[in-house]
């Protein structure tokens, strides 16, 4: 179901790929999250409208689609895991697993970045219950943010859930925003993309000239 959203069919190709996009992204000074950790490209079912199960074990899943996010982890601001079942692993999806988010990416890869959760109105994410029961789920399990796209009645569910919870911010929200807007100069860095952009110009023109 991924297709052609993901930057290629191998871990190796994906790695670089999104290694060099990594690059682009980080000298604007902007945020990359990596996703659906731990890989969601096995899978034939739309975890918008179904619940997808990857039957792999984890070992065949740390030799491929994990290796990508466990080499670029560094450059990763964010990650948001898959609404994907593992059974293998957990009976959870990953969004919902204490074992994949918290034994597995924060203590064995040791990632500090911010966890984004994927849409908790997608029907992957039904196995969890309602809009607040989804949304407190994927935090308990360890994501950082709980996000519900294009519902404003699960939304707000989901806020009355959180305020009840007295959930409060977390650190590693505020590590991301000041690594990513505390300490540059947007003036500076806009003139430096002008001359980066006329530099591209002139080398596509060099490019027309040869062909």
């Amino acid at each position: 179901v991924i297709g052609l959203r993901s930057f290629g069919g191998d871990a190796q190709t994906v790695e670089r790929l999104a290694g060099a996009f990594l690059q682009g992204m980080q000298a604007a000074c902007m945020p990359s999250v990596g996703k659906h950790f731990p890989g969601h490209g096995w899978v034939k079912a739309d975890s918008h409208v179904a619940i997808p199960v990857d039957e792999r074990s984890l070992a065949e899943i740390e030799c491929s689609d994990l290796l990508p996010f466990k080499r670029l982890q560094q450059h990763l601001a964010g990650m948001m895991p898959a609404h994907v079942i593992y059974p293998e692993v957990d009976a959870l999806p990953a969004g919902f697993s204490k074992v994949w988010l918290q034994d597995i990416l924060r203590q064995q890869l040791g990632y500090q970045g911010v966890l984004f959760s994927d849409d908790l109105s997608m029907a992957g994410a039904h196995v969890a219950g309602d809009a607040a029961q989804r949304v407190l789920a994927a935090l308990r399990a360890g994501c950082n943010v709980g996000l519900l796209c294009n519902d404003r009645a699960a939304a707000e569910q989901g806020l009355q859930a959180l305020q009840s919870e007295q959930v409060t911010p977390c650190r590693h929200l505020s590590v991301m925003y000041g690594r990513y807007t505390a300490q540059h100069d947007f003036q500076q860095l806009h003139a430096e993309y002008k001359h980066r952009q006329l530099q591209d110009q002139e080398k596509l023109l060099y490019l027309i000239f040869l062909r």
